[in-house]
């Protein structure tokens, strides 16, 4: 599921800063580069169970009221760093063009953690698409690493640390129904 996540977020992203998203390992086979464009990078997953139960959740049979599924509820994080390259043009420097981007990123995300609908992001490039519905999503650092002077033109950058929180639902079949219980009751003696 995390690649459907980072692809996801990589499509939302460039829909906002308005330039290429690429994943990571895509970026060296790009080449020449088109100015500006940004890497998405998978910085870590993690998955841990909600709840201190058994079970988190069941569902019942319409027509008998048996219980059918339970299952855990696990809050999944993962952390994506994105990393903005620019290089200066006649009106702005490539380091003004990076962090302009990484503006635009920051308010489309204020704007999703201000919004009251559920926060969805889809992956259009699966087949079929894959719609993911987020409990959260949220800045978590923003840094400005070394500058590439090695070659002409200089290259700018800008980082991005992003994390994605979603609620996963696991469910079983329960192996056994138990219709009635019969409790062997004794009589008060009078």
């Amino acid at each position: 599921m995390s690649k459907v996540m980072k692809r996801a977020l990589g499509i939302w992203i460039e829909s906002k800063i308005g330039c290429p998203v690429v994943a990571g390992w895509q970026a060296k086979a790009t080449t020449p580069p088109t100015y500006p464009f940004a890497i998405l990078v998978d910085l870590g997953y993690s998955n841990e169970p909600l709840g201190c139960g058994k079970r988190d959740h069941v569902t019942r049979n319409a027509v008998t009221d048996f219980v059918e599924t339970s299952g855990r509820f696990f809050r999944a994080t993962a952390d994506y760093r994105l990393q903005v390259y620019a290089i200066g043009t006649s009106s702005s420097s490539g380091r003004a063009v990076a962090d302009a981007k990484l503006d635009l990123l920051e308010a489309a995300i204020m704007d999703l953690q201000a919004q009251r609908t559920p926060i969805t992001m889809t992956d259009s490039e699966a087949s079929p698409a894959v719609t993911l519905s987020l409990e959260a999503i949220s800045m978590t650092g923003r840094s400005t690493p070394p500058d590439d002077t090695s070659g002409v033109p200089v290259v700018y950058s800008s980082a991005q640390t992003i994390r994605m929180i979603r609620l996963l639902r696991s469910a079983q079949n329960v192996e056994g129904v138990i219709q009635q219980i019969h409790m062997n009751e004794e009589e008060p003696d009078d």
